[in-house]
């Protein structure tokens, strides 16, 4: 099969799912979203969730970097979205207790034996039910947002400040829509159409987060690679992440082509450190 026609049949399948998740009664979404991702996963066998080894670890080293800088000896963690699960022993070294969660079992996969100071579960972002109030330090989210029901990003907005104690921080990274679509869709339409079922931006979230309990905002200046030439960086240069704000309901009036190039320039991608 040609790159293309494996594109296509991964945009199409993944449109199609999407749509289920989209439409599915709220009661039913958490399910009907594990069917769909179990579904993508076990037909597209090329899909990134594979692979493992090559530059993989280099990527997620690259993505982790500042969730690892900003965790201390005694923090207890919550990772929502943690795909499968590598990165666990890494902050296994760094923490007091590290936990993973994640709404697929194709994804979800246990490679030998974790330290015992981690745990990996099955459990829907929008429904931390599993967790008592005030359990974790920090909880952090790398590309999850956007993967989840517009209708259910308050709910698990809400869950997560549940679940933090209090001054608990929850960092996340999401792509912004002023400069996508990011998903698959980003070859065949001008808006994301798979499985982000919403990209938001960050007056969007900003507004969503403050509803549900956050009280501030911060945002890095630089790009990722400047931090981690200089570490000292990843405290000083940054700011709240509200001057993001006006520039962005600036760019987002452009053309599709020119919001992507001047977004990225600006360094409109979505990273906030939040406190409840």
């Amino acid at each position: 099969m040609t790159d293309r026609r494996r594109l296509a049949t991964h945009y199409n399948l993944e449109k199609r799912l999407a749509a289920r998740i989209m439409n599915a009664p709220a009661d039913r979404r958490a399910d009907v979203s594990l069917e769909a991702y179990d579904e993508l996963f076990r037909t597209i066998a090329w899909h990134d969730g594979h692979r493992i080894g090559g530059d993989r670890e280099r990527k997620l080293r690259e993505i982790y970097g500042p969730y690892l800088r900003r965790v201390g000896p005694t923090d207890e963690v919550l990772e929502v979205g943690c795909g499968l699960g590598e990165q666990a022993r890494w902050f296994a070294e760094r923490c007091r207790r590290y936990t993973g969660i994640d709404i697929s079992e194709e994804v979800l996969t246990l490679r030998g034996e974790l330290p015992a100071n981690t745990d990996l579960r099955i459990v829907d972002a929008v429904n931390l039910a599993p967790f008592a109030d005030d359990s974790f330090d920090v909880a952090f989210s790398s590309q999850l947002v956007e993967h989840l029901h517009p209708e259910d990003v308050p709910v698990h907005m809400e869950e997560v400040a549940r679940v933090l104690r209090p001054g608990g921080r929850y960092m996340l990274e999401t792509p912004n829509r002023v400069t996508g679509p990011h998903d698959v869709s980003r070859a065949f339409d001008d808006v994301a159409t798979c499985f982000h079922l919403k990209e938001w931006t960050n007056g969007e979230l900003l507004r969503v987060m403050r509803a549900a309990g956050f009280r501030r905002f911060r945002s890095p200046l630089f790009r990722q690679a400047a931090y981690d030439k200089n570490p000292r960086l990843a405290r000083l240069a940054e700011f709240p992440t509200d001057w993001k704000r006006p520039i962005e309901a600036l760019v987002g009036r452009l053309p599709v082509r020119w919001r992507q190039k001047l977004g990225t320039a600006l360094r409109l991608r979505i990273t906030i450190e939040a406190w409840t």
